[in-house]
């Protein structure tokens, strides 16, 4: 049994057996015309796919191509300039609140982890140094600074540690405005 020869051609059609044909086998009986329309079609098919995979190459920031989608590995070692980022991988790691006296935003891990927050705090006992819990705790290195946001009182804050501080005004009912960032 022999294969049907193939032309690289894209059939107008593909031949329908009529109930008057006579069975007639071969590369040219009609018979096989359906197949050898299938089978043409197909060659050509595959040279139009063969030809556009000669023409695709890398992606660059100056040439259109196809590209590789980085792991979250890779977009956290911030290393590889051959791969692209998809805005879900880039907000990951990213945490963001503001609430209605303090707030914060956590950058990820391939920027360096770094906290920030922010708050405001009103003096309950002036003259003392009231604790006040940061929305976050710190891991490793941190600094609060404080000024007092009232008119005619004198604020502050002092670091407690990596999860509080403590704030400070001579008039009750002042606000101290703190902000604190690290690691």
């Amino acid at each position: 049994m022999a294969d049907l020869p193939e032309t690289a051609n894209y059939d107008a059609g593909v031949y329908q057996l009529e109930t008057t044909d006579a069975v007639v086998g071969g590369a040219t009986g009609k018979s096989n015309a359906a197949a050898r329309n299938l089978a043409n079609r197909t060659k050509w098919l595959k040279q139009q796919v063969d030809a556009l995979l000669v023409n695709i190459v890398q992606a660059t920031e100056s040439l259109r191509g196809t590209a590789e989608i980085a792991t979250q590995a890779e977009v956290n070692a911030g290393a590889d300039d051959q791969r692209v980022v998809t805005p879900l991988k880039l907000r990951f790691g990213f945490a963001l609140y503001f609430g209605t006296t303090d707030g914060y935003l956590v950058l990820p891990a391939w920027m360096g982890s770094w906290k920030f927050m922010v708050g405001v705090y009103t003096i309950v006992n002036p003259n003392a140094l009231e604790l006040v819990a940061l929305p976050l705790a710190f891991d490793v290195g941190y600094v609060v600074v404080g000024c007092s946001g009232s008119v005619n009182s004198t604020g502050g804050a002092t670091i407690n540690n990596a999860t509080s501080f403590h704030a400070f005004a001579n008039n009750s009912g002042a606000t101290v405005c703190w902000i604190a960032g690290g690691k």
